[in-house]
């Protein structure tokens, strides 16, 4: 598959299987810089651009919103690891690039529409939101549920360390109530965009941000749905998250 070396490293990382092991591997930054090219950051990295464009070219297509893919007979081990190196790098690279859009476009010269200052207020706390709850899941509850599927599968006994608590303080209570928290925002993103459809005659950043934003709501729910109806239903079905 021919790559394309004018294209972000951002969503090449998102968009081949293996892409950001590989960008670690070259230590090619592409998280922060994730706007940048292929090319700039291979510059950036000192590492041979020919030889980054070879890998790429062998390897898979990757779509962060499959739903050909039945999760159902997977491992929590394998759920988990897809969530946070393709759907977390996804929204994380994403939301970062509607947030610096929007908050150009909130600061243009001349008269802004208020709804564009408030959906510029909007893509910064759902970002803020996410990013908390992607590193309560990344630092806390992941590396809980692969230790207790690890030690299930070795025999070993270990207690639910979340079985006794309040469902105010338990992680599933949290974690879900907090999508709703940011899918509520996204309701009013919907409202600020006319359901994403720009005007007649709007500025052309605003359209390209608003067929974005329709494109990242779906693959938003779909991570919803991998993490709240199939990762956390397994764990409380085999007795992790009770």
């Amino acid at each position: 598959m021919e790559v394309n070396p004018n294209k972000s490293i951002g969503e090449i990382a998102v968009e081949y299987d293996d892409a950001i092991e590989l960008f670690e591997k070259r230590d090619i930054n592409y998280a922060f810089g994730g706007r940048q090219t292929l090319q700039d950051a291979c510059e950036q990295a000192g590492v041979p651009l020919p030889e980054i464009i070879s890998a790429l070219g062998n390897m898979k297509n990757f779509n962060p919103g499959e739903r050909a893919l039945d999760w159902s007979d997977r491992s929590m081990g394998v759920i988990i690891d897809h969530i946070v190196k393709r759907q977390h790098a996804y929204l994380r690279l994403r939301l970062a690039f509607f947030c610096k859009k929007s908050s150009e476009l909130a600061k243009a010269p001349g008269e802004v529409d208020p709804s564009v200052v408030q959906l510029n207020k909007t893509l910064l706390d759902i970002a803020e939101h996410l990013e908390e709850h992607m590193k309560e899941e990344e630092e806390v509850v992941f590396p809980y549920l692969k230790e207790m599927e690890l030690a299930t599968e070795q025999g070993i006994n270990r207690s639910n360390r979340y079985r006794e608590l309040a469902v105010p303080q338990h992680p599933i209570a949290k974690l879900t109530w907090k999508h709703e928290v940011m899918w509520d925002q996204w309701v009013t993103l919907r409202k600020l965009t006319n359901d994403y459809q720009a005007p007649a005659g709007a500025n052309p950043d605003f359209v390209a941000l608003c067929r974005g934003l329709k494109e990242f709501q779906e693959i938003f729910q779909e991570h919803g749905h991998l993490e709240d109806n199939i990762l956390f239903r397994k764990a409380v079905e085999k007795g992790f998250l009770d």
